[in-house]
C-alpha cells in the first residue's frame, strides 16, 4: 500500500501515522529556488531544504524503497519510503544527486520523452518560466547513480482530454520510446498533472 505525499508537507505527526500504515511516496518537481516569476513556487524545493528532509527521513528510521518493492506490500513495518521526481529536470540531476547519495535514498525520475534536452514548454505555454530539462546524458548519468527512470507521458498532454489513440500513444509511445533510448525496462508511468480517468 502507497501513501502519496507532496513534499511541501512533510511528516508532521498526522503524516507519521499514516507512514506506519503505508509506504509513503514523496513527489518532487524542481531543486532549486523558485524563480521570481514563476506561477508554480510550490513546485520548487532548494537544495538545502531538500537534504534536511532526506535527512529527517533518515533520522526517523526511514530507509529507501523503489516503486517496485512496495506493491502488494502491508502496512509499513520496515520503515520504507519512497522518492520521485516529475518533469525530468536538469537541476534535480545538479541538486539532488549529492543529498540522495549522502542519505542513501534511491529515487525515479519520470521522464517526458518527446521533451529530453529542451524545456518545460507545457508550462511555458501558460505563461510560465522555461526550466532546462535533462539530456539523454544526463539522464544515463542518473540511472548509472542507481537511480530508476519512468514514462510520464510523451508530451506532458492532460490525458483526460485525449481520445483513446492519442492517449496510448502518450502512455505506450513514450514507455517504448524509453526502452528504446536507454535499454531497460521502463515499468511505471506518472499521469501528467495528476489527472487521470
Amino acid at each position: 500500500m502507497l501513501g502519496w505525499f507532496s513534499a511541501r508537507v512533510f511528516l508532521g505527526p498526522a503524516q507519521h501515522r499514516l507512514c506506519g500504515r503505508s509506504v509513503p511516496v514523496f513527489t518532487y518537481h524542481k531543486i532549486a529556488p523558485p524563480p521570481p516569476a514563476t506561477r508554480d513556487p510550490f513546485l520548487y524545493h532548494s537544495p538545502s531544504r531538500f537534504d534536511e528532509q532526506l535527512a529527517a527521513l533518515r533520522q526517523q528510521g526511514y530507509a529507501s524503497a523503489a516503486l517496485t518493492e512496495v506493491p502488494g506490500v502491508k502496512g509499513n513495518a520496515g520503515r520504507k519510503a519512497v522518492i520521485t521526481f516529475d518533469d525530468g529536470c536538469a537541476d534535480v540531476l545538479e541538486y539532488g544527486l549529492g543529498p540522495l547519495a549522502r542519505h542513501q535514498f534511491q529515487a525515479t525520475q519520470f521522464l517526458v520523452s518527446s521533451f529530453l534536452g529542451r524545456t518545460n514548454e507545457w508550462d511555458v505555454a501558460k505563461g510560465d518560466v522555461p526550466e532546462r530539462l535533462m539530456t539523454e546524458a544526463q539522464v544515463r548519468e542518473w540511472l548509472a547513480a542507481g537511480h530508476e527512470i519512468g514514462s510520464h507521458s510523451a508530451t506532458h498532454r492532460n490525458l483526460r482530454h485525449l481520445n483513446p489513440g492519442e492517449a496510448r500513444e502518450e502512455i505506450s509511445g513514450s514507455k517504448k520510446a524509453l526502452e528504446d533510448r536507454f535499454g531497460l525496462e521502463v515499468r511505471h508511468f506518472c499521469y501528467p498533472y495528476g489527472s487521470w480517468n
